[in-house]
């Protein structure tokens, strides 16, 4: 889609390379942005250096949530709130996998656009996302709010190239 991994990552400052695990659309309790927040710091507990990037409107009890999270964890997680339609595609470019791990979508067309970018998806198996997302073939699937299964699908494709790649 026309994105650029490069920008992306000097206009936001990282300087190094971690695996972005990135969350488009509004960032919100139904959306499952506490969940995914509560999984990449399990992950981060165990060791993982991947960066957690939240772009879209962000709700009031995220922003809270993000700003009571110890400031190590803080440094990992990017709330970069409404972007461009540029940064939006830099963010795919540049993401290791895009996760929604939402109760309220119907459809999910940022998948669609992770997909463009050849990205796997990790989804909730709520709303209309399991008819979307093909387990296993196309993406992963947790049970919404299930933090530990949503930071194991999250982790399996971090740490699996090739199954990041088939996806």
């Amino acid at each position: 889609t026309g994105g650029s991994e490069t920008r992306f990552l000097e206009e936001n400052w990282f300087l190094s390379h971690e695996p972005i695990v990135l969350a488009l659309g509004t960032q919100s309790v139904d959306k499952g942005t506490l969940h995914l927040v509560a999984a990449m710091r399990r992950l981060w507990a165990q060791g993982s250096d991947a960066r957690l990037v939240l772009v879209g409107e962000t709700m009031r009890e995220v922003t809270e949530a993000v700003r009571a999270l110890p400031e190590a964890e803080r440094a990992r997680l990017h709330l970069l709130g409404k972007v461009s339609d540029e940064t939006k595609r830099d963010a795919l470019a540049a993401c290791a996998l895009l996760a929604l791990p939402s109760r309220s979508d119907s459809f999910g067309i940022v998948l669609l656009e992770a997909w463009l970018n050849q990205k796997p998806v990790v989804g909730a198996r709520a709303g209309g996302l399991p008819a979307v997302i093909e387990e296993a073939r196309d993406g992963l699937l947790a049970p919404f709010g299930d933090v530990e299964a949503l930071a194991a699908a999250i982790e399996r494709l971090l740490n699996d190239g090739a199954t990041r790649a088939a996806f």
